[in-house]
């Protein structure tokens, strides 16, 4: 968050806390998928994930999500949001890493129609970058934001700083350099001690402080 003051931090209570039900992640694939289901209602959750690899299926992501089909999936369970990128698409640069090389052929026809129909289907998407006070004041006035970021840069001061990458090596290779995505649910913040509050998929049930990047956003309504 920075170590100087925002003007707008001024206009925003000094914490915030959404309370949001944690779900790990059971695959190499759906950490993103765990992410929504935080969002969802109990009824939801339990279809979704109870049914994972039918609805994987049905929406054409099968085991290769991409952020495009995080907005799909919360619009099917009629979870509004606002998607937030600043790629249209496949990010062309992922084809570098392996966890990516695999898929990035076949998915990126699916992944750009999808981005093509979404004003069609009623998925509000913008190609932009979001500002953290934009994300400290959505957290306040509305509630969680679903984030996809850098791995490599998670930080967990309860459990070490280095827990959340360990805990990530064990679900799938990373090589410790560059970029490794990953979404997490952001669910609050605490102005004095310069922190933001989120659940990570990757842990069994963990509130942790990130400073990273944020890459692709679901800013969602409750």
């Amino acid at each position: 968050m920075g170590t100087r003051s925002d003007p707008t931090e001024s206009l925003l209570p000094e914490t915030r806390l959404v309370e949001v039900t944690h779900v790990r992640q059971r695959f190499t694939w759906d950490c993103g998928i765990a992410c929504v289901s935080m969002m969802l209602y109990p009824e939801q959750r339990k279809d979704l994930l109870g049914n994972l690899l039918k609805i994987a299926e049905e929406e054409g992501f099968q085991k290769s999500t991409w952020t495009i089909d995080l907005a799909y999936l919360l619009k099917r369970f009629n979870i509004p949001c606002q998607f937030r990128t600043l790629t249209k698409g496949v990010d062309p640069s992922f084809s570098s890493k392996s966890f990516y090389q695999t898929f990035m052929n076949k998915d990126h026809p699916r992944v750009l129609r999808k981005f093509e129909e979404a004003e069609q289907h009623g998925i509000d998407v913008q190609l932009e970058s979001v500002p953290m006070d934009t994300i400290l004041r959505h957290l306040n006035k509305h509630g969680p934001v679903i984030v996809l970021t850098n791995a490599r840069l998670l930080y967990c001061k309860n459990c070490g700083h280095n827990a959340p990458m360990r805990m990530l090596r064990n679900i799938f290779p990373t090589d410790g350099k560059g970029f490794d995505g990953h979404y997490i649910t952001v669910v609050g913040y605490s102005l004095r001690n310069r922190r933001i509050y989120y659940r990570n998929p990757a842990l069994k049930d963990a509130m942790e402080n990130q400073f990273a990047t944020m890459y692709n956003l679901h800013v969602i309504p409750v």
